[in-house]
């Protein structure tokens, strides 16, 4: 019982840090397209 919590913990934690990673970068893309350094075709 204790593994699978334990399983389940670091697979919803890893989860999250990609999640957050994913919007960071897109958030990213996003204010580099509105300040214009990136141009976009």
């Amino acid at each position: 019982m204790n593994q699978i919590a334990k399983k389940i913990m670091v697979r919803t934690s890893l989860l999250v840090i990609v999640l957050s990673t994913f919007t960071l970068t897109t958030q990213k893309l996003h204010f580099l397209k509105d300040s214009g350094v990136i141009n976009v075709r």
